[in-house]
């Protein structure tokens, strides 16, 4: 699977990994035109990815304050 495999996950990745320091869901939410749902699905799918890669795991739970990393 690739990234590009995942429906929104590039899009989620580009947007998380702009320079700004906070991203939340709203700001995700009024880009992407997803639902909450859809993006953590979307996120499960893109950690599953990173994982297989060797990457950096996204915390689901960072999204209940924003995502600050």
């Amino acid at each position: 699977m690739e990234v590009n495999d995942i429906k929104h996950g590039e899009d989620i990745l580009e947007l998380l990994l702009q320079p700004s320091s906070y991203v939340d869901f709203n700001r995700i939410h009024e880009v992407l035109h997803i639902s909450r749902r859809t993006f953590f699905y979307a996120l499960k799918k893109i950690n599953h990815y990173l994982d297989d890669n060797g990457c950096k795991l996204i915390p689901e739970t960072t999204f209940k304050r924003g995502y600050n990393e």
